[in-house]
């Protein structure tokens, strides 16, 4: 049977969700300096962890195979790992991110329960798989930063949830 108002709660209950990923990209930038983003995990200092996860956003949440690159060329993701790759400031991380956040509110505000099963232009995935499949990936990067930055500054961001806000530390 067609249901279009649990459709209607199931598009509204992404929206709500994609909310609460963005406040917990906003804490994580506001809990980073610059001095930490040069940390490597790896082979992979912080701004290269955040670059990826962002340049994923920007590339998978809507299409991935209708894809322009904002970055331009020269921060591609392959270029980010090689040793000589530029580095990005927090500054430039974040001037990516508001843009990125931009295009996705836009996205957000236009979509509706059948948009969600559709397969945008060229894409073997569809829209509710992108957006579900985003969240994980964002999630397991806030996550690894966050493991990061606890046991090299003791520090920990907040994290924002179904429940509301929580701030380690805070009284």
């Amino acid at each position: 049977m067609y249901d279009v108002q649990m459709e209607n709660r199931i598009v509204s209950d992404i929206k709500k969700q994609v909310v609460i990923l963005l406040k917990n990209i906003d804490e994580l930038f506001s809990s980073l300096d610059d001095g930490m983003l040069d940390n490597a995990a790896g082979r992979w200092p912080l701004w290269r962890q955040l670059y990826h996860m962002l340049h994923s956003m920007d590339q998978w949440f809507v299409n991935p195979y209708r894809y322009t690159d904002h970055m331009g060329g020269g921060a591609d993701v392959a270029g980010l790992v090689e040793e000589t790759a530029i580095k990005l400031s927090k500054n430039e991380l974040s001037d990516y991110y508001s843009d990125i956040r931009v295009k996705i509110e836009d996205y957000l505000n236009g979509l509706d329960a059948a948009m969600l099963k559709e397969k945008p232009g060229g894409c073997p995935f569809t829209r509710f798989e992108l957006v579900l499949g985003q969240t994980r990936h964002i999630m397991y990067h806030i996550g690894l930063i966050h493991g990061i930055m606890l046991v090299s500054w003791n520090v920990l961001p907040g994290y924002h949830g179904l429940s509301g806000s929580v701030k380690p530390g805070a009284d």
